[in-house]
C-alpha cells in the first residue's frame, strides 16, 4: 500500500501572502483618510468617500464572484482575482500627470 504524502507548505504560504496583500491592501485606506484629508485640504466627508469607494464593490460584485467560483471552481477564482487586482494596480499607476489632483 502506498501512501501519497501532500505537501501543503507551499500552497498555505501562498494563500497566505495572497490574504495579506488584499488586507493591507484594504486596511492602508484607514490610516491614509487623515492624511489625504491634510495634504490635499479636503473635508472629512469627502476624505471618508475613500473609504466607500474601497468596500462598494464588494457589494457590486458580490453575486458575480459567486457565480464565477459555481462555474470554474475556487482555485480560479482566486487566480483570476488576483490577476485582476495586479492589472488594476498597472493601470492605476500608469494614470498620467495630467489626471492627478493639483494641490491649489
Amino acid at each position: 500500500m502506498s501512501q501519497n504524502k501532500t505537501n501543503f507548505a507551499v500552497p498555505l504560504a501562498f494563500v497566505g501572502m495572497m490574504f495579506f496583500a488584499i488586507g493591507f491592501a484594504l486596511g492602508i485606506n484607514s490610516f491614509l483618510i487623515p492624511v489625504l484629508k491634510g495634504a490635499l485640504s479636503l473635508p472629512s466627508g469627502v476624505a471618508y468617500l475613500l473609504l466607500a469607494a474601497t468596500f462598494v464593490p464588494f457589494l457590486i460584485f458580490g453575486y458575480p464572484a459567486s457565480a464565477t467560483i459555481a462555474k470554474i471552481g475556487y482555485k480560479r477564482t482566486m487566480a483570476l482575482s488576483f490577476l485582476i487586482f495586479a492589472v488594476a494596480s498597472l493601470l492605476s499607476s500608469a494614470v498620467p500627470p495630467t489626471l492627478i489632483y493639483k494641490h491649489r
